[in-house]
């Protein structure tokens, strides 16, 4: 687990490549969510889950990406653990799969 504190730090350490799941907030310090995704999107398929206040609107504009969910404020903690686990899941299976995928053409 690694946390950030800023949007430009979260791209650094998603740039380490060990990054399977963001979890961040639309309202941000210093830029915002919408802009984070959009910047994530150009580099990585990694899942982001969006934590939310604003209207649905505005959180909307969220799930307009690929590989994005959205939970409302006031967070409910064990529906944010289920999603995580669920996306860590989906991040492992593809990269077995890939894995697999690499060995078999390594051989063939």
């Amino acid at each position: 687990c690694v946390s950030a504190w800023s949007g430009a730090q979260a791209l650094g350490r998603l740039a380490s490549g060990e990054v399977d799941v963001v979890v961040t907030d639309l309202n941000m310090a210093v830029g915002d969510g919408i802009t984070l995704i959009e910047t994530i999107r150009k580099t990585s398929p990694v899942a982001v889950i969006v934590v939310s206040g604003f209207a649905a609107q505005y959180a909307q504009r969220a799930l307009a990406f690929e590989n994005v969910s959205v939970l409302p404020k006031p967070l409910d903690t064990a529906a944010l653990l289920a999603l995580v686990r669920a996306r860590l899941i989906e991040a492992w299976q593809s990269r077995q799969a890939s894995r697999r995928f690499n060995e078999a053409v390594a051989i063939g």
